[in-house]
């Protein structure tokens, strides 16, 4: 069970930061500082991040339902003219959460997850 734990982190934790090693390595933009920064705060804001704070603290199925609340607001008020610096952070935690879902339920872990977090999205 802690193996399969720690996988589900690694693909979680892998979803949610892909982003920033591309801002990191290939944005040039001015805002890129306060971009990370209000994606980190946003994501601390929803009680999952920094995963590992939170968990030895939730379930697995605890820190996706927190991740649903995420809200980012963008510091960009008109299109960047880096084209890599316009990430939907929004998107990038749904993906992270619906990954993680999936390979949550193929492991027989949680059917329910899945179905919730589906219906969650629908309204």
């Amino acid at each position: 069970m802690n193996a399969a734990r720690g996988r589900l982190k690694t693909i979680l934790h892998r979803e949610l930061y892909e982003s920033v090693d591309t801002l990191l390595e290939e944005v040039r933009c001015p805002l890129r500082e306060t971009v990370l920064w209000r994606y980190f705060a946003a994501l601390n804001k929803t009680r999952s991040w920094p995963l590992e704070r939170y968990m030895s603290k939730e379930s697995i199925n605890g820190l996706l339902h927190n991740l649903e609340y995420f809200e980012y607001n963008d510091p960009h008020s008109e299109r960047c003219s880096w084209p890599k610096c316009g990430c939907n952070f929004k998107r990038v935690v749904e993906n992270a959460i619906d990954e993680t879902a999936q390979l949550f339920n193929g492991l027989c872990l949680g059917e329910p997850l899945l179905q919730a977090h589906r219906s969650f999205h629908k309204h």
